[in-house]
């Protein structure tokens, strides 16, 4: 039994939080999230004004078991060692960056888009995952990774009824 969700990453220097409580920043990222989203497509149009550099966001696909979150992000053109995977607090952060190699005979370029690629992703952690126990792995320019969860840890659910 499995169930696929998209997590909303965390406040970045494009959508600050107003207050420290992540509950009262909800809304908040759920609306700047829109308008992120609009602006990533904007850049990402392949006829993006010229001298405009193209914001790139690495798809993410994340799936919940009763054992565990598991991530797979797609990279493509990326080895193991240009990604680093922290955990700050309660944010997992996935940062990369690689740069495409001069080619020693250089000839004439007729046409050059290939270049330096980077990118930044956060997400929130649940409480319930074990941040020690992470694993990743790259395969075939997708990044795998699986977060168990806490033995006996169990989500925190209740219905609320409108008055």
């Amino acid at each position: 039994n499995s169930r696929t969700f998209q997590w909303r990453p965390t406040p970045s220097k494009h959508n600050t939080p107003t207050t420290s409580k992540p509950e009262e920043n909800m809304s908040l990222n759920r609306y700047t999230g829109g308008m992120d989203d609009l602006f990533d497509e904007f850049t990402n149009f392949p006829m993006a004004m010229p001298g405009m550099q193209k914001v790139w966001t690495p798809e993410v696909d994340i799936t919940e078991t009763e054992k565990q979150i598991s991530l797979d992000m797609n990279a493509p053109g990326f080895q193991k060692g240009d990604i680093n995977i922290d955990v700050q607090g309660q944010a997992l952060v996935i940062k990369g960056k690689h740069s495409m190699k001069e080619r020693e005979d250089k000839g004439t370029f007729h046409r050059k888009e290939r270049r330096t690629q980077s990118f930044e992703r956060r997400f929130t952690l649940p409480e319930y995952a074990d941040v020690d126990k992470i694993k990743a792995r790259m395969e075939h320019g997708v990044l795998h990774m699986d977060l168990p969860k806490k033995s006996g840890a169990k989500q925190h659910s209740k219905h609320v009824a409108i008055q």
